[in-house]
């Protein structure tokens, strides 16, 4: 509802902090659905969910402890990661990736 009441003025840039914490997964595809329809609408992200970024971002910026860490796109944090880590999957790098930067 209230993202609903966010874009009822058609802003040119919506902030959205954690958008699908608490969705279940069929209400999490429906949200996601809508922010990807929003035409004219920059929309900008929080989330601790590195595949949900990893998914719906076009570019990432990566902060910890208020350092910036990383900016780039999904795919590019894909292979500093890879590069840095050899881990199952995406997330696992990810987080040696903080670790080696010592967060």
């Amino acid at each position: 509802m209230n993202i609903a009441i966010g874009v009822l003025a058609r802003p040119s840039v919506l902030l959205l902090d954690e958008p699908s914490a608490a969705l279940d997964p069929r209400q999490r595809a429906r949200l996601w659905e809508f922010i990807a329809g929003l035409e004219g609408t920059m929309v900008v992200f929080s989330t601790h969910d590195i595949g949900e970024a990893e998914r719906h971002a076009d570019r990432l910026l990566v902060l910890a402890d208020g350092e910036l860490l990383f900016t780039g796109t999904p795919a590019e944090l894909e292979r500093v990661t890879e590069a840095t880590a050899a881990a199952p999957d995406f997330e696992s790098a990810f987080v040696r990736f903080l670790h080696d930067r010592g967060h």
